[in-house]
């Protein structure tokens, strides 16, 4: 079946409170939502989790990088947005599972505006996962303006199959 993915309680792992990584000397770069699967919850022949999360930035008129995480892996090369001081972005994931710790996974990520060149806005890959253990899914901010504020909104995770 598909639909919300949950905890082991049950209980809808969606994310919606804001996390944010401040500037005026602030961080420069960081983890945003975050939530963690029970194990098992992609071996299955067939499922796909989706991950979709945006937020916002404000502050210079410097790039920043945003890159999806799962168990603390990089996946893929992080988007790096080129964009004026205030901005909203929106990040889609998607992980297939392929065999015991195989997995695909393609990401796009969407811009509200794009001045000046952003790159590697989506990338398509495999993975090497352990899937019997519980596993997180992030983003990570990788770099940003020390002056500059990345907001978090929201990460919801689906099941497919």
């Amino acid at each position: 079946g598909g639909g919300l993915l949950r905890d082991a309680a049950g209980d809808p792992l969606t994310q919606t409170t804001t996390v944010t990584l401040a500037g005026a000397g602030g961080p420069t770069s960081g983890v945003f939502q975050t939530l963690t699967m029970p194990a098992n919850t992609l071996g299955t022949k067939g499922r796909v989790l989706m991950f979709e999360a945006f937020g916002t930035k404000t502050g210079t008129n410097a790039a920043f990088s945003l890159q999806w995480r799962l168990g603390a892996t990089a996946i893929g090369t992080a988007v790096n947005f080129t964009l004026t001081a205030a901005m909203t972005w929106h990040m889609y994931l998607l992980i297939a599972y392929v065999a015991a710790s195989s997995q695909k996974y393609g990401f796009y990520a969407v811009p509200n505006r794009d001045d000046t060149g952003s790159v590697t806005l989506c990338g398509t890959g495999t993975l090497t996962k352990d899937e019997t253990t519980a596993l997180s899914v992030d983003i990570n901010c990788t770099t940003k303006h020390t002056n500059d504020v990345v907001n978090g909104e929201v990460l919801a995770p689906m099941v497919i199959g």
